[in-house]
């Protein structure tokens, strides 16, 4: 006897069972999937609140709020600006945290995987600079594609058109980072910025490019195809690229924080005030090259062994830059470890003072400002050398003779430029010919900052790193001794 099985009910539950399961994977998080949690005071969020945690392949979610339905939008929010961008995250490394009013509206302050998002703009949906600073630091983008892609409008072509038509325009293409806030330029060249990256992004995902990530890496490519577009004839080039991080206020778009390896920067007052860097494509230049000077500095202390600065390197370094009206120059603050910042150009130079004062037992003036400049003016600053590059170069400067005798007319651009080389020619220029060098020339005196430099060098140079570690590393009394015992062989360098 066949035993006849219905099969029409288990299809309809199989069915239902599949378009449940698309459904909740779709939205990323259902209802069941939040778990509720207290986070507890940490370095990182410094109070206690309840939340609720959901698990993504990206990481995890931590949503200020019982409310499963906000936690939904949330989540969901999340998901659409994964899609739009096409962020291929699965390692699950990331903490996402969305806070009422948090203390610091940034992200990434402390680590590159945990985000301090505001939670109130994403349920209110105004979510603009929410969403570009989400795409912008899960993707690794660069800032204008992630804004480009997370603004909403149609962009106004006939303007923008007009706009570059103008060749000094043009320069705005350049589409970096810092031409988005209007503390470096203005208000109205920061909107045609705006406008500029909505447009692009809106063509190149019409000409199929979808990622974030690959619309950065085609960067050139797709702005002169749409300059093409526009019937504009400029051809655009660029070779400098950010490699510096922009935390933007999520409320007002506004600049809260530049990353620069593990150093963390707020600015107030004229960022142009009491400084070399003069203007928006000064700074640009600027902010394209200082993290390889600190990642020069870095790999130093490292490539020689110096493990007493590890500590400094793994944690952030607060900054502030600051205007002339309020200091006279750039310092550090021992005992808060943090940089004061009046001159642009002199960040490398405090960098170092930060790591390497934990080395020093003595306070020898000559070993801390002299491995500052050392390490921190003359080998590892591209400004420093873009500002000797061009007074090399000027017939009647002090450094024409110099110029001169390194023949610095073959020389093609500032990164060929032995700076530690220069430093020790106008110091036995000095010695030599105008008999002020200190203390070579008279010993009472204090030394000043090239010749702090150059005995640093000499030391480097002569002996090793390590030699220079142990000087630091003796007492007060000693450590005079040792560099008094030092001078002459010194000396004979300038004969």
């Amino acid at each position: 006897m066949k035993i006849k099985i219905k099969t029409e009910g288990y299809k309809q539950v199989i069915l239902y069972v599949f378009l449940f399961t698309c459904l909740a994977f779709l939205t990323g998080c259902s209802k069941e999937s939040f778990v509720k949690e207290t986070h507890k005071r940490d370095n990182i969020i410094s109070r206690q609140f309840e939340m609720l945690t959901c698990e993504k392949p990206y990481g995890r979610i931590h949503i200020e709020s019982l409310n499963e339905e906000e936690a939904l939008q949330v989540s969901r929010f999340v998901d659409e600006c994964m899609s739009e961008a096409q962020i291929e995250s699965d390692k699950g490394d990331y903490e996402l945290f969305f806070l009422h009013n948090p203390t610091n509206e940034n992200f990434a302050l402390f680590d590159s995987n945990i985000l301090v998002i505001p939670l109130d703009q994403i349920l209110l949906g105004e979510i603009t600079y929410t969403k570009t600073n989400l795409i912008y630091w899960m993707s690794n983008c660069d800032y204008w594609v992630a804004y480009g892609m997370a603004a909403s409008g149609e962009e106004q072509i006939d303007d923008l058109a007009e706009y570059y038509r103008k060749e000094d325009n043009c320069k705005q293409l350049n589409l970096s980072g810092a031409r988005f806030f209007d503390i470096f330029q203005s208000n109205d060249d920061c909107e045609m910025v705006r406008e500029t990256a909505k447009a692009i992004v809106k063509y190149a995902k019409g000409k199929c490019y979808s990622s974030s990530q690959e619309i950065t890496e085609n960067k050139n490519h797709i702005i002169n195809e749409w300059l093409k577009s526009l019937d504009l004839e400029y051809q655009y080039e660029y070779s400098l690229y950010d490699k510096v991080k922009y935390i933007a206020n999520s409320e007002t778009g506004g600049l809260n924080y530049i990353i620069i390896e593990n150093i963390v920067m707020d600015i107030a007052g004229d960022p142009y005030s009491g400084t070399f860097v003069k203007d928006i494509n000064d700074m640009e230049r600027y902010l394209s090259n200082i993290s390889e000077d600190i990642e020069g500095i870095q790999d130093f202390f490292i490539n020689n062994n110096v493990n007493e600065i590890e500590q400094f390197m793994q944690k952030k370094i607060a900054c502030h830059k600051v205007g002339a009206e309020k200091y006279r120059t750039s310092f550090v603050q021992p005992e808060s470890e943090t940089i004061v910042l009046l001159q642009w150009n002199t960040l490398p130079h405090e960098y170092v003072h930060i790591l390497f004062n934990p080395c020093f037992a003595g306070d020898s003036i000559e070993l801390k400002e002299g491995m500052a400049e050392y390490l921190g003016t003359y080998k590892y600053n591209h400004k420093i050398k873009e500002m000797f590059y061009d007074w090399l170069n000027q017939e009647d400067s002090y450094y024409a003779p110099i110029g001169d005798e390194i023949g610095i007319k073959s020389i093609n651009s500032e990164n060929e430029l032995d700076i530690e080389r220069i430093t020790h020619m106008i110091l036995q220029n000095c010695e030599v010919k105008e008999k002020v060098c200190r203390p070579l020339n008279d010993k009472t005196e204090e030394w000043t900052y090239e010749e702090c430099s150059d005995f640093v060098a000499f030391v480097i140079n002569r002996y090793s790193v390590k030699k220079m570690i142990e000087l630091a590393g003796l007492e007060e009394s000693e450590q005079r001794k040792a560099i008094d015992a030092l001078l002459p062989e010194w000396e004979e360098t300038f004969q």
